[in-house]
């Protein structure tokens, strides 16, 4: 409204964009689709048919808020207030994103319309509710398999509480889908926004001409992992598998909570330059440098992690540009210049090292399934140091004026070791891995390439793969930042 322009024109653009940077992050979708769209307009009619059938849809007349000069109820994001719970300023109508606290627009401490800016009026309506009370035994069977042992007691807390009755329904104009059989009532977007887990399965198995549109979403049909915020746990740990065991859907088997980002151990903050979005980042930075660092310091907990600029810049030097390209291009770029590009067997103790990291790596592959990246990490970088120090105790530098075979022998030794280092990184750093693999000749996507020697080969002439980041790489971009906020 304040853009002047229509809700789906919107929605269109931010899709856009979103796909943009997550491209320019390496990170590519087999589907990327809307919660605007028919299948999951489809899907949450079926959804609330089937509760409503149960018996499960109540109706409640409610004070809503109302604001007068705009002539509308005001939707949970028209409303800004101070959270009911904790007193955090400027929190939206339905959920603190300070303390995690969901609660009715009405709970707000001093509400203002967020398009005016004048107090709303208290006035009735009738609601639809959820009863999510019937569900109450069922969900704490079910979370203690599917949460971190640290969410499951949070999430407990609210259990212990006590559930009350979900409203799940809004009044009109409201951008949504209006509820099948009512006037001028919609469904609140916290009942179609995780239906679009379903409805975009549905989508991609239509277009891949499967069988069963629906089948990733049968019961025990497969695993089913979000990856989340914290701030959406009460939807993704109550509402939502409620509303599934309600309809008859399979449940998630895990959920993965993440916390926030802060900058420089703070809150990220636009007059500082430290409110860094993805577009900005990539705009002045690699954007696989901030993957890079996020594998290193992200764990399976869900801790909120600080992106401290001096951490950053020293991580990426010595982990990134002293350990794993440094040991690339020290032996890569002595066969090029010295033994015309071509390897050969490994030397007794390059064999034993590469044959020692296969389970290093394997490890770290796990590490990375299970969330646990740090831990990946550590594995990873542990076997590009052993390498360099392979490297500088053999002296192939040394030994090749005397004995170039014996040069070489050396050498391929530590390139199997940055073969290895290719694949177990691609899941972190895929283009950087894909030019490596290139400059090797070798194939990286899946783990079970550490098994592949290398044997006597050609090697393409390498290239540089990363440079070092200085604090005025930094400096720019927080300089960039707080100028585009002013």
């Amino acid at each position: 409204r304040k853009q002047g322009i229509d809700p789906e024109d919107l929605v269109e653009s931010a899709r856009e964009g979103f796909l943009r940077d997550f491209a320019d992050f390496g990170v590519s979708f087999d589907a990327f689709h809307s919660t605007h769209s028919q299948e999951n307009r489809d899907l949450s009619g079926s959804i609330y048919q089937a509760l409503k059938a149960r018996g499960e849809v109540i109706r409640r007349d409610v004070a809503g808020l109302y604001c007068e000069p705009c002539e509308r109820f005001l939707p949970d994001r028209f409303v800004r207030g101070e959270c009911p719970k904790c007193d955090a300023l400027d929190q939206y109508g339905d959920n603190c994103e300070v303390c995690g606290a969901t609660y009715e627009p009405t709970d707000l401490k001093k509400p203002a319309c967020a398009l005016c800016g004048v107090a709303p009026v208290s006035r009735s309506s009738e609601h639809l509710f959820f009863d999510l009370p019937r569900y109450e035994d069922a969900l704490a069977e079910w979370m203690r398999g599917a949460l971190q042992p640290a969410v499951h007691n949070f999430v407990k807390g609210w259990l212990k509480e006590g559930l009350r009755p979900w409203d799940i329904s809004r009044d009109g104009p409201y951008f949504g889908f209006e509820i099948p059989g009512e006037t001028d009532k919609y469904f609140y977007v916290w009942l179609d926004a995780p239906v679009g887990y379903i409805s975009t399965a549905r989508y991609w198995a239509t277009e891949a001409g499967k069988e069963d549109p629906d089948y990733l979403w049968r019961k025990d049909a497969a695993r089913r992992t979000h990856i989340i915020g914290k701030d959406i746990v009460y939807f993704h740990s109550l509402f939502w598998p409620a509303m599934l065991m309600g309809s008859g859907w399979g449940l998630p088997d895990w959920i993965q909570v993440h916390g926030f980002l802060q900058v420089d151990g703070e809150k990220m903050s636009k007059s500082r330059g430290t409110f860094i979005t993805a577009r900005q980042w990539a705009d002045h930075l690699p954007s696989e440098y901030l993957r890079f660092y996020y594998a290193c310091r992200l764990n399976d907990e869900a801790n909120d992690l600080n992106l401290d600029f001096e951490d950053f810049a020293n991580t990426l030097n010595g982990e990134l540009v002293n350990k794993v390209v440094n040991l690339a291009s020290r032996a890569l770029g002595f066969l090029n210049k010295k033994l015309d590009s071509q390897l050969s067997e490994p030397d007794a103790s390059g064999k034993a090292m590469i044959e020692g990291n296969k389970l290093r790596l394997k490890q770290a592959n796990q590490h990375f399934a299970d969330f646990r990246y740090s831990q990946g990490m550590r594995c990873i970088l542990a076997a590009a140091e052993e390498a360099n120090e392979y490297l500088q105790e053999q002296a192939p530098w040394a030994v090749f004026k005397e004995d170039p075979e014996g040069a070489r022998t050396i050498l391929s030794g530590a390139v199997g070791v940055v073969a290895q280092l290719c694949v177990a990184l691609e899941p972190v750093m895929p283009e950087l891995c894909q030019r490596l693999a290139g400059i090797l000749g070798i194939e990286t996507h899946s783990i079970d390439a550490l098994n592949e020697p290398l044997g006597a080969r050609k090697i393409a002439a390498f290239s540089r793969l990363a440079e070092r980041i200085t604090p005025q790489h930094l400096e720019a971009l927080v300089e960039a930042n707080r100028e585009e906020s002013s």
